[in-house]
C-alpha cells in the first residue's frame, strides 16, 4: 500500500533514505514503512497469540489492517507520504512521523 501511494505522489521508489541498495526496487518504501512497522508487528502478535497456524482468516485480518475502524491507518499512510512528498518538493520544511499512541484499543477487536 505504501509503495501505491508514493507512486501516486510521484516518488521513486528505488531513491532510499537509509535504504540504498542499487538492487532493490524499494529502498524508499522500505525507508517510509519503519514508522509503521510497529503497529502491524503488535497487531499480528495479538492475532497469532496462541495459535498454531497461520490461516487465511489471518490473512484477511492482516489486509484489513489497513481500514481498522478507530484509526484509518490507510489514511493516516496516505498523509504521511503526502507530508513526505511535499518535504521532498520543497513545499514543506518537515514531516511528522506516524505515532502509535491511541492505537492499542484496537487490538481489542482482532479475530472480529
Amino acid at each position: 500500500y505504501i509503495a501505491r501511494v508514493c507512486v501516486g505522489y510521484g516518488l521513486n521508489s528505488q531513491l532510499g533514505i537509509h535504504h540504498k541498495n542499487e538492487y532493490n526496487r524499494f529502498n524508499l518504501i522500505d525507508d517510509l514503512m519503519e514508522p509503521i512497522r510497529p503497529m502491524l508487528e503488535c497487531f499480528t502478535y495479538y492475532l497469532l497469540d496462541g495459535e498454531e497456524y497461520f490461516t487465511l482468516n489471518h490473512r484477511k485480518e492482516l489486509i484489513n489492517f489497513l481500514n481498522h475502524k478507530k484509526m484509518y491507518i490507510s489514511n493516516m499512510i496516505e498523509e504521511y507520504i503526502q507530508q513526505y512528498a511535499a518535504v521532498i518538493a520543497g513545499k514543506k520544511e518537515q514531516f511528522e512521523i506516524p505515532k502509535f499512541e491511541g492505537y492499542e484499543g484496537e487490538f481489542l477487536y482482532v479475530g472480529v
